[in-house]
């Protein structure tokens, strides 16, 4: 195990950071052998599902390890669900128990361990505990639901094998090491949190966990008082960032990367990151949930050249653009991207929960649409399901989304296709306008008619506060695609 190798090769190095409590890897390694005792006593077996109910900390991180050092398959799980989703959850995956440190968490069919770090600090450690036997590669290590951007969630299950595999390429990529020190502020049930936590462990780095939420100066002073050398964040993140501190870059000599993924970006958008952020190296990477999830990313030496591109693929990712026939597309054609290697998913579980359905022998369609440079180099051109047709014409939503993002009122914007009675579908623009700035629906229309095709401008625009998004700061587009 990871973290067990860390504490035997570099047992006093800094671990973990949670507010002022700074454990090194051999005491981060007793929290988790302390909750692998616990979990044995509760005679859980190996192999088992259990789902953490977590906010980010000291427990959340232990019980993960705790759970995989039992031989345990963990569903980690967002806190912020009702019961009734947390309950439909843990009912389509079976597992066998809940993880938490909440008191007054209980569920039909599902046992309730409370696991604190003052739980894991109290039980069996050290050699009183049973050595697993159970790492084989090919061991189910996980089921992860999908944040749910395009509606239901699916239950995404990994095995060791691709969790590794996958923590390997993406620390490679970002030329990860025993120096760096991760600020880590997205929640852990969210794949991209958890592979930030996963990479820098494998590299013997730090983790600074932050509390699973998003304000911009909270995250400035962290980076700043930690000495953080990168992290990593959503588009909407960000935003948020450039918004706060336009024409002010930060003097953060110890940060020397910022990675987007989970979500497209602008090149000008990147530019200004970059300007916030001058001594760093901003990171522009495409993964997903399937993959384990990183899959691309655009290699530091290209940022200026390639400004826009999410790069080529990571070691242990293939990746192949095709037509709807299945075919390899040339440069410059947009295909959908396809992933395949050894961090993909064993699969998903069916509808009952019962069973792993593998992806196509062709690989995973991942339904993003991308093109291909003369050298290779990915530009992601949006979803499949931003393509929608308007009497009879071809209308691309994300074309629209990064017009809109040119004016200089406008913060954040989605697009969508709504029912037309003539026209099948028109497209609907909803828009968060910058706090001050003079705009209106008609002035959006007006700036979308100098600018794009008479099919592309919207039909509609509704201004709003802010935009639905998942715990993890993804637009959930589903939710304004029925609206009239």
């Amino acid at each position: 195990m990871v973290l067990a190798e860390a504490a035997q090769s570099r047992p006093g190095k800094p671990a973990l950071i949670f507010h002022d409590r700074v454990l090194s890897y051999q005491e981060l390694w007793d929290l988790v052998r302390g909750a692998q005792g616990l979990l044995q006593q509760k005679g859980l077996s190996q192999g088992e599902r259990v789902g953490l109910l977590y906010n980010n900390g000291i427990a959340s991180v232990a019980a993960f390890f705790g759970a995989w050092a039992a031989g345990l398959s963990v569903v980690p799980l967002n806190p912020g669900l009702k019961a009734a989703e947390l309950g439909e959850l843990l009912r389509h995956c079976g597992a066998r128990a809940i993880l938490t440190d909440v008191e007054g968490v209980e569920f039909a069919h599902c046992q309730r361990v409370i696991l604190t770090e003052k739980e894991e600090e109290g039980s069996q450690s050290g050699s009183a505990v049973a050595e697993p036997d159970y790492l084989k590669p090919d061991h189910e290590a996980m089921v992860l639901y999908t944040s749910g951007t395009t509606g239901r969630p699916k239950g995404v299950v990994h095995a060791h094998s691709g969790l590794l595999a996958n923590a390997r390429g993406a620390a490679a990529s970002l030329s990860l090491s025993e120096k760096d020190v991760t600020a880590l502020f997205l929640p852990l049930h969210f794949s991209y949190g958890l592979s930030q936590m996963l990479t820098t462990f494998l590299a013997q780095g730090t983790v600074v966990l932050l509390d699973g939420f998003f304000h911009p100066a909270f995250l400035v002073k962290a980076l700043r008082e930690r000495s953080a050398t990168g992290f990593g964040g959503v588009p909407s993140h960000h935003r948020l960032l450039i918004e706060r501190y336009r024409g002010k870059p930060l003097d953060l000599p110890s940060l020397r990367y910022v990675m987007n993924a989970g979500g497209a970006i602008t090149k000008e958008e990147l530019t200004e990151l970059s300007a916030l952020f001058p001594k760093a190296e901003i990171v522009n990477a495409y993964g997903c949930t399937e993959i384990g999830p990183r899959a691309t990313c655009l290699p530091f030496k290209h940022f200026a050249r390639k400004a826009g591109s999410i790069g080529l693929p990571i070691p242990c990712v293939s990746l192949r653009v095709l037509d709807e026939k299945g075919e390899e597309v040339p440069p410059g054609v947009q295909g959908e991207i396809v992933l395949g290697g050894p961090s993909l998913m064993k699969g998903y579980l069916d509808e009952k929960g019962l069973t792993v359905v593998p992806p196509g022998p062709g690989g995973f369609r991942t339904g993003d649409l991308a093109v291909r440079d003369e050298e290779g180099f990915l530009y992601h051109q949006g979803r499949k399901d931003d393509l929608f047709k308007s009497g009879g014409e071809k209308i691309n939503a994300r074309l629209i989304e990064e017009v809109l993002l040119g004016h200089e009122g406008v913060i954040e914007v989605l697009v969508v296709g709504v029912p037309d009675a003539r026209l099948g579908m028109v497209p609907k623009a909803v828009v968060v306008g910058r706090q001050g700035a003079p705009l209106s629906p008609e002035a959006l229309i007006a700036y979308a008619h100098e600018r794009l095709p008479l099919s592309h401008v919207p039909r509609r625009v509704e201004l709003v506060q802010s935009i639905q998004k998942t715990a993890t700061g993804k637009i959930q587009k589903f939710r304004y695609q029925s609206e009239p």
